[in-house]
C-alpha cells in the first residue's frame, strides 16, 4: 500500500509558488505572469475605488502616470548600401506608421522613459515581402547581409555619453510572418521571407537606462561593410519600457 507523503507534497507546492513568484518578478514589464498560469495572460489585481481614483487622479501634480510603452522610429537603407551612420529618434515623422517619436532628439517635459528592450525590424520599403529569385538572393539573404555580413554595430547616446557599441544582431525583431511556402519551378531558384531573429524582446537593458526630458538622445547604427540588398529596405528600431508622464 502506497502512503501519501503530505510533507513532500507541501515542499513541491512551496517550490512551485516560489518559481511562479520569481517568474513574475523577472517579467520586465509585468505584462505576463507565466508562472501563475493566468488565463488572461496578465495579472488581475483587485483594487478599491479609492485606490483607483488615486491612480487616475493623483493628489499632487508631481505624481505621474506609469505605463508600458513602445517608441519606434524607422529609417531607410538604400539598395546601394552605405557606411554612413544611420541615426534614429532624431526627427518627428509626419507618417505615424514610420515613427511615434514626439520631439526631435529628446523627450518633452515632463516625460521620462526607462528602457527595458531594444528591438529591430528589417523589411522591404515596398512589396513584395516574400521574394522569388532565380538564385539564392532574396529577403532572407537581405536580413543576413544587414545583420551579419555588414558587421553592423549599434550605439545608444544619452546626454553626449555613449552606451555601446553593441552588435546589431542583438536587436531581434518585434514580429513578422510565420508560415510555410510550397511551389514548383523548372529552374533553380528560391522563394524567401525573413526577419531579424526570434521575437524574444531583443536587447534587454532591464530599465538600467532612463531617458529624462530635454536631454539629447539617439540610437545609431553603423555598418562595417557596405552591403547591397536586392531591394531598398527599412530598419525600424523599437524601444519597449516604462513611460512616466503627466496625467491629463
Amino acid at each position: 500500500m502506497h502512503r501519501f507523503n503530505w510533507r513532500t507534497v507541501g515542499v513541491y507546492a512551496l517550490t512551485a509558488v516560489a518559481v511562479a513568484l520569481a517568474l513574475y518578478v523577472a517579467d520586465g514589464l509585468g505584462g505576463t505572469v507565466a508562472g501563475l498560469a493566468l488565463a488572461a495572460g496578465f495579472p488581475v489585481i483587485p483594487k478599491g475605488y479609492q485606490e483607483l481614483n488615486d491612480a487616475a487622479y493623483p493628489l499632487t501634480a508631481g505624481v505621474p502616470e506609469t505605463l508600458p510603452y513602445w517608441w519606434y522610429d524607422t529609417q531607410a537603407y538604400a539598395a546601394a548600401g552605405t557606411l554612413a551612420e544611420i541615426p534614429f529618434f532624431q526627427a518627428v515623422a509626419a507618417d505615424r506608421t514610420l515613427s511615434n517619436w514626439v520631439v526631435a532628439g529628446t523627450l518633452p517635459e515632463p516625460m521620462y522613459f526607462g528602457i527595458w528592450h531594444i528591438m529591430a525590424d528589417i523589411f522591404p520599403q515596398a512589396a513584395p515581402y516574400v521574394t522569388t529569385n532565380a538564385g539564392v538572393l532574396g529577403q532572407l539573404d537581405n536580413v543576413g547581409l544587414m545583420t551579419q555580413i555588414g558587421r553592423p554595430i549599434v550605439t545608444l547616446t544619452l546626454s553626449q555619453k555613449d552606451y555601446g557599441p553593441w552588435p546589431f544582431s542583438l536587436l531581434h525583431a518585434t514580429g513578422g510572418p510565420t508560415g510555410g511556402l510550397q511551389g514548383t519551378t523548372a529552374a533553380a531558384g528560391s522563394t524567401q521571407f525573413g526577419n531579424n531573429g526570434i521575437f524574444d524582446g531583443g536587447l534587454r537593458l532591464q530599465g538600467a537606462i532612463l531617458i529624462p526630458p530635454k536631454t539629447d538622445f539617439s540610437i545609431r547604427i553603423r555598418m562595417g561593410v557596405a552591403v547591397t540588398p536586392t531591394t531598398a529596405q527599412f530598419i525600424r528600431i523599437t524601444m519597449g519600457g516604462v513611460l512616466y508622464r503627466a496625467v491629463k
